[in-house]
């Protein structure tokens, strides 16, 4: 899903038996905090899909020209998440992250000629080399 900003009202409205009918999820947060009027409404949102659903993948956008700082944290403004239901067959033990973001393997920047973001900083960045413990795939 990427519908410029409307995944917000959509995920807030959505009945819950549609939201569980899917098993993955696909989509580009647009935004993210950057209105403090919305952030009430994003927080909302992503403890909603973070009682069903693990975010096992995540890119941002780098078609921000920068990192945003909030609180402490960095974070991008587009974020496009890929979330798997915490009941599907698909999913075996959730762990901590291993993996930094983006990855070679499947990640490109959405503005060619301009450098990717890359997330090491919580809960993005790879557990194991840090030697702290956050989870990624939040319970």
């Amino acid at each position: 899903m990427d519908c410029q900003g409307c995944e917000w009202d959509f995920f807030e409205t959505i009945n819950q038996s549609t939201l569980l009918g899917f098993e993955q999820i696909i989509v580009e947060f647009h935004d993210l905090f950057k209105d403090e009027a919305m952030m009430e409404k994003q927080i909302r949102v992503l403890e909603r899909l973070n009682e069903h659903f693990y975010l096992f993948h995540v890119h941002a956008n780098n078609e921000a020209l920068h990192l945003y700082e909030m609180a402490g944290f960095m974070y991008a403004p587009y974020l496009e998440c890929s979330f798997i239901r915490k009941d599907s067959k698909l999913v075996g033990k959730a762990q901590a992250s291993l993996e930094y973001f983006p990855t070679k393997e499947i990640d490109e920047p959405y503005m060619a000629d301009w450098r990717d973001f890359t997330l090491e900083f919580w809960p993005f960045y790879n557990a194991q080399k840090k030697d702290i413990r956050h989870k990624f795939i939040l319970n």
